[in-house]
């Protein structure tokens, strides 16, 4: 019986409010199972603030964060962006004087009758120019983080370098023979040694001293006024420059490559034998020395030893 009763005061708890004007005192009796409950929801609301709080501060550090790294990957694009925009002003610089250089050399290259330069270095150029183009364009339009492509520019930059390092080394290549082909056009004989017209031609003729028989004129005398200046038709070294019986004053030219000329009959001198001449530089004064009728150059070339028509080198 006992028992019974302690059972059944556990199953409830009372609580006693005494208000202190002296009114009437009030009981609340609540079942323990009420009690848990209103501990257990109790609990569960603290437990839940606390998580809502702490989930609202981790919240607001990711995005504070958020906030920063977004910053910092504009502020990244802008300077990368800049950056691009340098690289592909370089880059354009650099592509426009390779294709100036190579078309530069092609048209030197022709011009003496060289040949042009190997297709597959342009190709290789152009594939590479093509190429930076690209990435370069996909970095200046792109909105996020372009390490990446910086780096593949870079890359591609240092590749065209190359090539201007081969294009370097072709140009170098070719110069000896630019250079071989220019020394022997400006010692080939062109042109006549001063501009009067030929008043005797190249070939058999009466002869001009006696009028009778015939003779074979060796060279072409070109008219002149006395006094002219008589000027070398090439590049190369005077081997003789003096008196030469029927010749008078005369200076031979040797240009290489089996040319030589010769400028007969004038009045005076104005190179000595062993001195380097170029084309276009006075050699003497037109006169009328040797065996001569009037103030004339008589102008010879002889190719291997052998003379030949100078109207062919006119």
């Amino acid at each position: 019986m006992k028992k019974a009763i302690v059972k059944k005061r556990l199953k409830k708890i009372t609580f006693i409010f005494i208000p202190e004007n002296q009114a009437e005192v009030k009981k609340l009796r609540l079942p323990i199972w009420a009690i848990q409950a209103i501990f257990v929801i109790s609990a569960f609301f603290i437990v839940f603030a606390a998580f809502t709080a702490n989930q609202v501060v981790k919240y607001k550090k990711i995005q504070a964060d958020y906030d920063k790294n977004i910053q910092r990957l504009v502020k990244l694009n802008a300077s990368q962006k800049n950056k691009i925009t340098k690289i592909q002003s370089n880059t354009i610089a650099l592509e426009n004087q390779i294709d100036s250089n190579m078309k530069l050399l092609g048209e030197i290259k022709k011009s003496i009758g060289l040949s042009s330069t190997n297709d597959s270095f342009d190709n290789a150029i152009l594939s590479s120019e093509l190429s930076l183009s690209k990435l370069i364009e996909e970095g200046t339009n792109s909105t996020h983080d372009m390490s990446n492509e910086i780096v593949k520019i870079n890359v591609s930059l240092e590749m065209l370098s190359e090539k201007t390092i081969v294009q370097k080394n072709e140009i170098e290549k070719s110069m000896a023979p630019i250079n071989a082909k220019l020394a022997y056009l400006r010692a080939v004989p062109t042109g006549k040694p001063i501009s009067d017209s030929i008043s005797a031609a190249y070939g058999t003729r009466t002869n001009p001293i006696t009028h009778r028989g015939t003779e074979f004129h060796k060279g072409v005398d070109l008219g002149a006024k006395f006094g002219v200046n008589v000027y070398a038709t090439g590049d190369g070294e005077v081997i003789f420059a003096g008196w030469n019986g029927g010749y008078g004053n005369v200076v031979i030219i040797s240009h290489g490559y089996g040319f030589t000329t010769l400028y007969a009959h004038n009045s005076k001198l104005l190179v000595k034998t062993g001195e380097k001449v170029k084309r276009g530089q006075a050699l003497a004064k037109t006169g009328s020395t040797g065996r001569s009728t009037a103030p004339h150059v008589h102008y010879e070339i002889k190719v291997n030893g052998k003379n030949v028509n100078p109207v062919k080198y006119f």
